[in-house]
């Protein structure tokens, strides 16, 4: 979850391994120009609900797990073909937000 509002309760996962494999369902464009692959998992709703519980406050209008693959895309639409791949997940990771990460 992108929450702008901190939740310290959950710094203690941070690191915790996770086993998690999903299946990209589809390319979307999110904002102006995010390539994403989107995909679904009930762990992934779960950890989100969690996030929501202990005070996160989700900065979208609705969750749309995903894996950002281009920022900055220039194209008008997506690649055809979905990776005939797991994306896999090992670590959960929970960090303040980075205000410059666009810059990078």
């Amino acid at each position: 979850m992108f929450s702008k509002k901190p939740v310290p309760h959950l710094r203690a996962l941070d690191g915790k391994p996770i086993d998690l494999e999903v299946q990209p369902s589809h390319w979307s464009i999110l904002g102006e120009d995010s390539l994403v692959l989107e995909f679904d998992h009930d762990m992934v709703h779960n950890l989100h609900n969690l996030c929501k519980r202990h005070g996160g406050e989700h900065s979208h209008p609705n969750m749309r797990p995903h894996s950002s693959v281009c920022y900055g895309w220039k194209h008008d639409n997506t690649p055809i073909e979905i990776p005939d791949f797991p994306l896999k997940f090992d670590t959960v990771v929970v960090s303040a937000i980075d205000p410059d990460w666009a810059k990078r």
